[in-house]
């Protein structure tokens, strides 16, 4: 059975550069323009991978970078650029990536995003059924509006057993402060074979 697992990373703010993604309204932004933006700085609609509710917002990205981190943990001026990975062989690792924008700061001065995460093989069976993961709690540093890396990070290796097909990423956040919750959905795709070889 592949190995996928959770990994809870430091928490960090950023902009962000990927394949397929989009970035977030400017800081000048109202509530009722707060959304996704394209490069041309226009509203894009909500997709299951990529959603925004009353001034919050989250999206997956799932990346095949093997230092992903590293390219995250860069100075705040660098804009990191991930590949974007739809699929994946045995013996190759992907990493699903949850992203948020704008958690409302509580009474106590803290934010706090919880999630819930779920992952289903393509034969429907559960790998990953985990509730209320910290993904964001505590101050809100810097601009509400920057793009934040969430604490839980997905990581799968393809292995032998493990079965082909689409595999599920679910990934619910609830800005707990706001008393808004975000449903996202992504997928990836495991071929049968080894890892293609480079020319």
């Amino acid at each position: 059975m592949g190995d996928l697992a959770v990994k809870l990373t430091r928490l960090a703010t950023r902009s962000l550069v990927a394949t397929a993604c989009l970035l977030v309204g400017i800081a000048t932004a109202t509530a009722e323009e707060f959304g996704w933006r394209g490069p041309d700085g226009k509203g894009v609609p909500d997709t299951e991978f990529r959603k925004s509710s009353n001034g919050f917002a989250g999206m997956l990205l799932t990346t095949s970078d093997p230092d992903w981190e590293a390219k995250w943990n860069t100075p705040e001026h660098v804009a990191p650029a991930f590949k974007e990975a739809t699929t994946v062989r045995n013996g190759e690792t992907v990493f699903t990536l949850v992203f948020l924008v704008n958690p409302k700061v509580g009474a106590n001065g803290e934010v706090d995003v919880s999630c819930d995460l779920k992952v289903t093989r393509p034969d429907g069976t559960i790998n990953i059924d985990e509730k209320n993961v910290v993904c964001m709690k505590g101050p809100l540093l810097g601009n509400p509006f920057n793009m934040r890396l969430a604490a839980p990070v997905l990581g799968f290796v393809g292995e032998d057993t493990d079965p082909v097909g689409t595999w599920q990423v679910d990934v619910t956040l609830r800005d707990v402060p706001r008393d808004v919750t975000l449903s996202l959905h992504t997928t990836f795709e495991l071929l049968a074979g080894p890892p293609a070889v480079a020319k």
